[in-house]
């Protein structure tokens, strides 16, 4: 299955809202579409006494995972799709936390050898607590602490490596962030739309922006790559020509130069004629 992110990057664009998004959801081949909400702030996750460099925690709409076919390698799965021992709604209501794949826990000192700074060989059911930081009118930094319990790692075949909270938990941190709560006529940043097939991913791109919504897809970067591809096998191919040519030019020399070189030997045989061979009969 291929996937197509669209998002609105300027006012004289369309927005991606609600609206929006349902028009895209209802084009053909498009399986799910889901908008994507990003913390607008700093953001520290910790597990214990580890930290998640690479785990940056966005908000996705509760089903949306489950539409879009992201599985999972350890815990519950997403609701509706299978048993939660803290509840379905855990995900959907907010307060918990699903890794990317295989959690991306590495530790921030690789030479530090306290065990407690080790990644947990296990972290469904631990609690990450996240540190949001933000500044105040004097540039003063104010902190706040969050947990949530993580029921899920993804399969490593999803190619994210976030860590995904709820569209709930997501606006209620924008909302402390910012000092404001979003305007949903705002839409969102970017999105997430998959497809049923990777043939269909150019024309569900070219509707999209139709509605004026920027887009990505991972067949843009392999075009981009095929390109250069074609390109350096042009630049190969000239210069395999131009090496051909100057051999060829070459070998044309030197036959051309021992043949001057022997015009006077090539007379003398030519007057002379073929060489004969004389055969006398014995008596």
């Amino acid at each position: 299955m291929s996937r197509s992110s669209g998002s609105s990057s300027s006012d004289e664009q369309g927005k991606l809202d609600q609206a929006a998004l349902d028009d895209i959801r209802a084009l053909p081949h498009v399986v799910a579409a889901t908008p994507i909400l990003s913390l607008q702030g700093g953001v520290e996750v910790k597990v214990g006494q580890v930290r998640a460099d690479f785990a940056w925690p966005r908000g996705v709409e509760a089903k949306a995972p489950e539409q879009l076919g992201w599985k999972v390698e350890d815990g519950v799965g997403w609701p509706g799709a299978g048993a939660d021992a803290g509840g379905q709604g855990i995900f959907d209501g907010g307060g918990g936390m699903r890794f990317g794949p295989g959690g991306p826990m590495q530790v921030s000192d690789s030479r530090d050898a306290d065990p407690r700074n080790k990644p947990p060989e296990k972290l469904v059911g631990r609690t990450a607590t996240l540190k949001l930081t933000k500044s105040d009118d004097e540039g003063k930094e104010i902190v706040r602490s969050e947990r949530l319990r993580i029921v899920g790692v993804l399969e490593s075949d999803n190619e994210s490596t976030s860590a995904y909270i709820s569209l709930k938990d997501a606006d209620d941190y924008n909302r402390w962030f910012t000092g404001k709560a979003r305007n949903t006529r705002d839409g969102f940043q970017e999105g997430l739309v998959k497809v049923d097939s990777r043939e269909a991913v150019k024309e569900v791109q070219d509707a999209i922006k139709g509605m004026g919504l920027s887009t990505f897809s991972m067949q843009e970067i392999l075009s981009s790559m095929n390109q250069v591809f074609v390109i350096m096998q042009a630049i190969l191919g000239g210069v395999g020509a131009i090496a051909l040519l100057v051999a060829a030019i070459g070998i044309a020399n030197t036959m051309t130069m021992a043949i001057f070189e022997r015009t006077k030997e090539i007379g003398i045989m030519k007057a002379l004629g073929p060489p004969t061979t004389t055969c006398c009969a014995s008596s």
